[in-house]
């Protein structure tokens, strides 16, 4: 679905709207004895002529329009014209640069990755280049931060810019030609069991359904005739690809999403019945911090008795937002709208007009009430109950309750752990020693590969000694007892470096309490919900 845009004179309206439904928390700051100004516009043209010393108005009405939109709920933002580029290149699914992932732990640019067939490899870059320069721009040393990085290696497409780099102690120059390049919201799918495919989705951009389709495709080549979607830690993104993928595993005429609000009649979008994927078994991971349009997909399922939705109690988000460029590149995403899963439910968490800091700090409240621990701990929603269509009773409104709870992984996590974690010194470790080795362990072709030689290299405690170096004690003990959960970090940790998220998933998710489950499910055939004690139909 695609909301309508808006012309510059709409933008004035919902400014000028929002402006009075908040003028009287402002009212205090703009009072003045003989008239009290009616709008911004006035406001701003009295202190320009008036005020004691000269003031950008311009630069004021840019550090007042945050504060507006504070005052509607916890998701109408303002966005600088950097922060609005950057959230559109990641909606979009891709973006113009040179095609390399990269590494500064050691305040050198080390290439990690190089995009197969993109500008760099045309170029002649490869892994393990330390890039020195890119143009006039200096990268390395401390005074470089990764912003300053990405700016010099994007540009317009078919923009040159030439890379000094290093590469086994001699100095080679680069003339790379940027280029589109594609930005995936899928950063990993594989085989993870016999005939059982993985999916994960980081985020939904315009590119998410076709990246679905092409992948899931390549996975029934080899096999897989049912699916685990990974959708944690996914935040959300664009709306329409979500409807898109739920639309392929639904049959005809069921609704996936309502949508209202004021400016919006209400809308339901409903399956064409055309999905590819409407017999394929399906088990869903979702967690605290699944979002927006991942609940909207999620609920589709829910309510449709589709899947098995494993994990913890999704965020809560269940308003729309609508972006509205600005003259001068800003942007205002406003939210325009609340949507509805297809028993008519919220999902939508409690929140108060302005700055609600109960909002923002609802998960650390969930962790510290133990609700990631123990689904006894989750709080009655106090809502309307639902019904899916077997029957199932379901609840609006503070996020998506799983069918199925998965606590919070603690295994092996003791004090040493969280140290180490903390400090990030797993990640450091493992790119040192994938530098040092590079030219070793990319002679392994195949995830599975490296896997088996890194099992039988015991790297554990040449971590610990490089942990003491950096101020972390070896306790012996506390090492023994987390000694998988460091092995499995580290060996993945080694694999992101030869096959990028791919490979780093594919070792981190052994002995996943998720994925194990979801493959008992599959196993079992019981990934549609039980109702009444009996397995679905």
């Amino acid at each position: 679905m695609k909301l309508p845009s808006s012309s510059g004179n709409t933008i004035s309206y919902i400014l000028v709207a929002a402006i009075f439904s908040v003028v009287g928390a402002l009212a205090t700051h703009f009072y003045f004895k003989h008239k009290s100004p009616g709008n911004l516009k006035e406001v701003l043209e009295l202190i320009d002529r008036n005020y004691v010393d000269s003031v950008d108005t311009q630069s004021l009405q840019r550090n007042i329009i945050p504060l507006l939109l504070e005052q509607l709920d916890p998701h109408s933002v303002y966005l600088n014209k950097l922060d609005n580029e950057e959230e559109t290149v990641a909606l979009s699914g891709e973006f113009c640069g040179i095609g390399v992932t990269f590494n500064m732990l050691l305040d050198t640019i080390v290439v990690t990755q190089v995009a197969p067939g993109g500008p760099s490899e045309r170029a002649g870059i490869r892994p393990g280049d330390r890039l020195l320069r890119a143009g006039t721009q200096v990268l390395y040393g401390k005074g470089v931060d990764f912003e300053k990085v990405s700016d010099a290696f994007r540009g317009e497409k078919g923009s040159v810019v030439n890379i000094l780099a290093r590469r086994n102690g001699r100095e080679l120059q680069y003339r790379v030609v940027r280029d589109d390049v594609a930005l995936p919201s899928l950063s990993a799918y594989f085989i993870l069991a016999p005939a059982v495919a993985y999916m994960r989705i980081d985020t939904w951009s315009s590119t998410t359904h076709a990246e679905f389709l092409e992948a899931f495709g390549r996975l029934r080549k080899k096999g897989a005739t049912s699916l685990i979607l990974d959708l944690r830690g996914n935040r959300g993104g664009l709306l329409e690809p979500a409807i898109a993928m739920a639309n392929e595993f639904l049959g005809k005429n069921l609704p996936i999403v309502q949508i209202e609000g004021k400016a919006y009649p209400r809308e339901e979008i409903s399956s064409d019945g055309k999905g590819i994927l409407q017999k394929v078994p399906l088990v869903v991971l979702v967690d605290e911090l699944s979002a927006s349009s991942s609940e909207v997909f999620t609920g589709a399922m829910q309510d449709h008795d589709r899947a098995q939705i494993i994990g913890r109690r999704t965020f809560g988000k269940g308003l729309v937002q609508l972006p509205f460029d600005l003259a001068d590149g800003s942007a205002i995403r406003l939210t325009v709208a609340r949507y509805y899963t297809p028993s008519g439910r919220s999902i939508q968490k409690p929140y108060s007009s302005g700055v609600d800091v109960a909002y923002y700090q609802d998960l650390k409240n969930r962790f510290n009430h133990g609700e990631l621990y123990s689904a006894d701990s989750i709080p009655p929603s106090g809502g309307k109950t639902f019904k899916t269509d077997k029957g199932r009773l379901v609840y609006g409104g503070g996020g998506i309750v799983p069918d199925i709870f998965i606590p919070l992984d603690t295994v092996g996590l003791n004090s040493y752990m969280i140290r180490v974690e903390d400090a990030d010194l797993i990640q450091h470790y493992a790119f040192l020693y994938s530098d040092a080795n590079r030219d070793y362990l990319s002679r392994f072709k195949t995830v599975e590969e490296l896997a088996d030689h890194l099992d039988r290299t015991y790297l554990i405690f040449d971590f610990a000694s490089f942990a003491q170096k950096q101020g972390v004690p070896m306790r012996t003990s506390l090492i023994n007892e987390a000694r998988d959960r460091i092995k499995r970090q580290i060996n993945a940790a080694i694999a992101m470096n030869f096959f990028d998220l791919q490979g780093y998933y594919q070792l981190m998710l052994r002995d996943d309490s998720f994925i194990l489950k979801a493959i008992s499910l599959i196993k079992e055939g019981k990934t549609i919900p039980s109702v009444n004690g009996k397995k679905g139909a």
